[in-house]
C-alpha cells in the first residue's frame, strides 16, 4: 500500500475549529503540548511545516508566534515570524492583529483559498 502524499497526510491530521479558524492538530503530540509530524525521516512541528509549505521559509533568526495563542493550531494564517524575545514576552501583535491585518491576502470567489507569495494556496474551510 502506497503512503499518501505529505500534504494529504497533513490535512487529514487537522480539524478546523469553525469559530476560530484554528487548524487543531489531531496527530501525534510532544510532551510540550505541540504537535509532531514526520516527513522524510525528519520530525516537524506541524505549525512550522504548514508555514513553510503554504507561506515560505521562516526568516533566519525568527520563530513563529501563534497569534491565536493555541499551541495545537497549525493554520499558517495564525502564525507570525517574530524574535524569540517577542515570542516569550507576549509583545507580538497577537490575535487582534490576525483579524484586522491588511497583510496581502486574496480569496477566490467561494472564499476558500488564500494565495501567498510562496504560490501555495491555504485552504480556509473545514474538511
Amino acid at each position: 500500500m502506497a503512503v499518501p502524499p505529505v500534504l494529504d497526510r497533513f490535512m487529514a491530521k487537522r480539524q478546523v475549529d469553525p469559530k476560530t479558524g484554528c487548524w487543531l492538530w489531531t496527530g501525534a503530540r510532544s510532551r510540550s503540548g505541540y504537535g509532531s509530524f514526520g516527513v522524510d525521516r525528519r520530525t516537524w512541528l506541524p505549525h512550522r511545516w504548514a508555514y513553510e509549505h503554504f507561506i515560505g521559509p521562516i526568516p533566519d533568526g525568527l520563530e513563529l508566534d501563534h497569534l491565536c495563542r493555541v499551541k495545537l493550531c497549525c493554520n499558517p494564517e495564525h502564525l507570525e515570524p517574530v524574535t524569540h524575545l517577542e515570542n516569550v514576552s507576549g509583545t507580538s501583535t497577537g490575535w487582534w492583529w490576525a483579524t484586522t491585518s491588511t497583510r496581502s491576502r486574496s480569496t477566490n470567489a467561494k472564499g476558500t483559498l488564500t494565495r501567498h507569495a510562496s504560490g501555495n494556496s491555504v485552504p480556509s474551510g473545514p474538511s
